[in-house]
């Protein structure tokens, strides 16, 4: 009988060979949270900058539910937002290549 699948622990990096499950094990998400980064990673820069400026004009917070026009958002993935803003181009290109998406 397998020994059963061990996650890796917070903080561990991210490889190439690991799965969805042992990628958000390693930055401390699930993968439901982990999917909502990879939504907002694939929001072109651009469009992106102009969501972030039209809930500024609104007077509304900054969430990526607001960023992703309306799914509830929770306290890590509002973390994740304010990652995502942070992160350049080259950076969420790289981050999301590393996680497996192109």
């Amino acid at each position: 009988m397998n020994a059963p699948k061990v996650r890796p622990r917070l903080g561990t990096p991210v490889t190439a060979d690991m799965s969805v499950r042992d990628i958000a094990a390693a930055l401390g998400v699930s993968k439901t949270e982990l999917g909502r980064w990879c939504d907002l990673g694939r929001i072109p820069e651009d469009e992106f900058e102009r969501r972030i400026a039209q809930e500024r004009a609104l007077g509304g917070s900054i969430t990526a539910s607001a960023i992703l026009g309306g799914v509830p958002a929770r306290g890590r993935v509002t973390r994740a937002l304010s990652m995502f803003r942070g992160m350049s181009v080259k950076e969420r290109a790289a981050f999301l290549a590393g996680i497996g998406i192109r």
